[in-house]
């Protein structure tokens, strides 16, 4: 994917290259969720004592 470099936007201090590889990467992120981890049960280490 290109991308054309404006060069009045990079003066007034926005990088579009940049801003066009976080659109691609969120779209993507959206797209394909990193699976979540599930979390253990606690753990009960009052069973079995008396």
């Amino acid at each position: 994917m290109h991308v054309e470099f404006d060069p009045a936007a990079w003066r007034a201090g926005r990088d579009t290259p940049l801003e066009r590889a976080i659109e691609v990467s969120l779209e993507l992120l959206k797209k394909n969720p990193p699976p979540q981890p599930k979390r253990p049960a606690y753990p009960n280490y009052h069973q079995g004592r008396r």
